[in-house]
C-alpha cells in the first residue's frame, strides 16, 4: 500500500494517499499535505449581512406561507433560511461571489 500514515488524533491514524502534485518525504509532511488539502474545502462565509436578512425574511416568510397554503412548496423556504443563518451559500461557489465585506489592510 502507498501513502503515508498520519496520527490525526491520539491513538486514531489515518492513510494518506497520495494525489498527484503531492510530495512528501515522513509522516510530519504528510501531515501539513493533508492540512492544506483541508483548507481548500472549508466554508468561508460568502453571505454578507443585509443579504443575510434578506434571506431569514424571505426563508420565514415562504415557510409561513407553506403551513398557511398547507401546500408542501413552502419547504423551499428552509434553503433561504438556513444560508441565512449559517452565511454561507452553495450556489455562490461555482462563480466567486459573495457579498460579505472583505477587510481593508490599514497602513
Amino acid at each position: 500500500r502507498r501513502g503515508a500514515i498520519v496520527e490525526t488524533s491520539p491513538g486514531r491514524t489515518r492513510r494518506l494517499l497520495p494525489v498527484p502534485g503531492d510530495t512528501y518525504r515522513d509522516s510530519n509532511d504528510a501531515a501539513a499535505v493533508l492540512r492544506r488539502r483541508g483548507k481548500e474545502h472549508e466554508m468561508k462565509c460568502n453571505v454578507g449581512g443585509i443579504d443575510r436578512g434578506l434571506r431569514i425574511v424571505a426563508g420565514l416568510a415562504i415557510l409561513g406561507w407553506g403551513f398557511y397554503a398547507q401546500n408542501w412548496w413552502g419547504a423551499i423556504g428552509a434553503v433561504p433560511l438556513l444560508t441565512g443563518l449559517i452565511g454561507w451559500c452553495p450556489a455562490y461557489l461555482p462563480f466567486g461571489g459573495s457579498t460579505c465585506q472583505t477587510k481593508v489592510a490599514s497602513k
